[in-house]
């Protein structure tokens, strides 16, 4: 047997390298089929079933939310348009309660004046009567004073007449 410059090249050695490479690869190909890919096989199958159900729940959470933003959407107009109408209704109610006591109110101002009026004209009256006499002597005595000839008479009816006007 001549040797070869190259021992790899050797092709006496081919069949044991052969033989041990086959080997290899077999074992390690049983051991990556049976062990290692069934391993990532489930990891890869466990990871795509946990998406897949992810996104059932967000695909559920999204149609909840959906459903509730429509009702909040629904129960916030409802909730305008009470309190719209509780506003109107109230307006009305409070202006017409404003409406009957500026009623009573002018009706209770009118009779206290008229109350008042009649006083007055009484206290009026009841004055000029106690005043009378008193200014019909004082009138006496002043044209008694006077040098001008008046008669009483005549001086008082021009009293009388002063305080009617006055």
């Amino acid at each position: 047997m001549t040797k070869a410059a190259l021992p790899q090249l050797d092709i006496a050695v081919f069949e044991p390298q052969i033989l041990w490479l086959v080997i290899v690869f077999a074992i390690f190909y049983i051991i990556v089929k049976n062990i290692i890919a069934p391993y990532f096989f489930s990891e890869i199958e466990s990871r795509d079933n946990f998406v897949e159900d992810s996104l059932a729940e967000i695909r559920k959470l999204q149609k909840k939310a959906h459903y509730l933003h429509d009702d909040y959407n629904e129960q916030l107009k409802k909730s305008q348009h009470d309190s719209h109408n509780l506003i109107v209704t109230t307006k009305i109610n409070v202006s017409q309660q404003i409406e009957k006591t500026r009623s009573e109110l002018i009706v209770n101002m009118q009779k206290q004046f008229e109350t008042a009026a009649v006083q007055m004209d009484n206290q009026s009256n009841l004055m000029n009567s106690q005043m009378q006499p008193y200014s019909s002597d004082l009138l006496g005595q002043i044209v008694q004073k006077l040098p001008v000839n008046i008669s009483l008479d005549g001086a008082k009816s021009k009293l009388n007449q002063l305080l009617a006007q006055g």
